[in-house]
């Protein structure tokens, strides 16, 4: 609770008329949630570059990742939504797609919203300039929110235009999902960039460029299932060789069993146990051992046999362990998208917030509590991404 209330000191001196000011550590306090909403979508990225370097380029309707937003600027109702009690419970159509496995089958960010290294593909550094951006820009309208002049925002407006730029060369240059930004969403974040560069009045600028910002926003958002694609097929080229290595060595204990009487201490029963344990994990119908016994030959179970039996039930247990593994990676992802979605969900409603007082500055037309609620929900969904993909 205490953190809770230092937000909420941190917040509530900024609700003041324009003319007001507020010490600039404060300001800092403020903005870094934001910041951190940046780092953590990174870490998202992080796992996708790799994947998408080394992927053919494919191609995507132009359309494909925009949201056109309904009504005006500095309004807040082009924000991207908030989470529902509808949408908290809808059921993930993604579930069980791929029958009873240790992972989802694909990303719907439905459910939820109720740094670049070298070579790195130009779809993901669009990416990283949109998290960039979006989160400059809410940081200015918090500094133009505690007072700050136009003057005094020089850095912060050319940082801005530069990100923007570096948006638009790469989103021209990508030749993936992230060329799904174009049309007249490209052509608007183009002339944001030049107004950043040219416009005096710099709140007016600012509120009237909510809307495509919010756009961006959504862009992130509709990209997710995409983002797991991307992930979930590079899995697969691990996990499905690894389930096949299972079936074979299920076949070949099948085969072992027939052909040998059962013995009578119960050692089938024990090793059946043991399989159909590990089969369960990865949703491979269990195989009990007793009823198999002889059907083929009835030679006597010796220790060598006993011997070559326990290896191949060590071995589908420490492929299925290897598989739960590289599973559980893919799960941890798909967690942080979740955290990812509803992060931008958060970070769209704050600015719209944002715009709307900055539209006004002579009224207060936010409510300090719901603010500081949300920047600590930003904050809190950037680090569960951050504990989620620390090791995947």
């Amino acid at each position: 609770m205490s953190g809770f209330r230092n937000l909420l000191a941190v917040v509530a001196p900024m609700l003041v008329a324009a003319c007001s000011s507020v010490p600039e550590e404060q300001v800092q306090l403020y903005t870094q949630a934001f910041t951190e909403a940046e780092a953590a979508g990174n870490l998202v990225y992080d796992q996708i570059s790799p994947i998408v370097a080394r992927q053919p380029a494919t191609n995507t309707p132009a359309d494909a990742l925009i949201v056109a937003p309904a009504g005006g600027p500095g309004t807040g109702s082009n924000q991207v939504g908030s989470l529902t009690e509808n949408q908290a419970e809808k059921a993930n159509p993604c579930a069980g797609d791929l029958g009873p496995q240790p992972f989802e089958a694909c990303f719907d960010p439905d459910t939820i919203t109720g740094g670049a290294v070298p070579g790195e593909p130009a779809e993901v550094k669009a990416r990283r300039r949109a998290m960039a951006t979006i989160a400059l820009y809410n940081d200015l309208l918090v500094r133009l929110n505690s007072g700050a002049t136009g003057e005094e925002l020089g850095t912060e407006v050319h940082s801005l235009s530069s990100n923007l730029g570096g948006l638009l060369q790469f989103v021209n240059a990508a030749a993936g999902p992230i060329a799904g930004l174009a049309g007249d969403t490209l052509a608007r974040l183009a002339e944001l960039q030049e107004r950043m560069r040219a416009d005096r009045e710099l709140r007016r600028a600012l509120v009237e460029g909510e809307p495509v910002i919010q756009e961006l926003i959504a862009a992130l958002i509709n990209e997710t299932p995409t983002l797991y694609e991307i992930k979930l097929g590079a899995a697969q080229e691990e996990l499905i060789p690894l389930r096949t290595q299972i079936n074979e060595t299920r076949l070949e204990i099948r085969t072992l069993v027939r052909g040998h009487a059962a013995p009578g201490d119960g050692r089938f029963v024990e090793l059946s146990g043991r399989l159909e344990q590990a089969f369960g994990k990865v949703g491979i119908e269990s195989m009990p051992l007793p009823p198999m016994a002889g059907e083929q030959a009835s030679q006597p179970f010796n220790a060598a046999v006993d011997q070559q039996l326990t290896r191949k039930v060590e071995v589908v247990e420490q492929l299925t362990g290897q598989y739960m593994a590289k599973a559980a990676t893919l799960h941890s992802f798909h967690a942080a998208l979740s955290a990812y979605v509803a992060m931008l969900v958060d970070t769209s409603t704050a600015l719209g917030d944002l715009a709307e007082t900055a539209a006004r500055p002579r009224m207060i037309t936010i409510d300090a509590g719901q603010l500081a609620r949300q920047v600590t929900d930003i904050r809190n969904n950037a680090g569960e991404i951050q504990r989620l993909l620390q090791n995947a």
